[in-house]
């Protein structure tokens, strides 16, 4: 049973059980699937990418160790935990991308 959800702006949505456990994740491409006249009726639980399936990480370690495991998990996005294993935030391809491009745009020596 989902009982909370965190919002990831734009992409997606991690789902926490009654216990406060990650139950997974609910992406915006996952949810954009759903034929509009079935949204409603549609409990995000169906769409959930469990968190067994998602990649790991900490805030401290190397984006490019992440997105190693993100590759292995088939893209999906990473949760990240703090030191008390609490839901620091979230990363998808697409912010990988952002900040990318984001980058690329800036001068050099920006």
């Amino acid at each position: 049973l989902v009982r909370r959800a965190w919002h990831h702006p734009g992409d997606a949505v991690v789902l926490v059980d009654d216990r406060g456990w990650i139950a997974g994740v609910v992406t915006a491409g996952a949810a954009g699937r759903v034929p509009l006249d079935r949204q409603a009726a549609t409990p995000a639980a169906r769409l959930l990418v469990p968190v067994e399936a998602l990649a790991v990480g900490r805030p401290e370690e190397p984006l490019q160790d992440l997105l190693a495991r993100m590759r292995a998990a088939d893209g999906h996005p990473a949760v990240v935990l703090d030191g008390e294993n609490r839901l620091a935030g979230v990363v998808t391809l697409e912010d990988v991308r952002r900040h990318t491009l984001r980058r690329w745009r800036q001068p050099s020596g920006v």
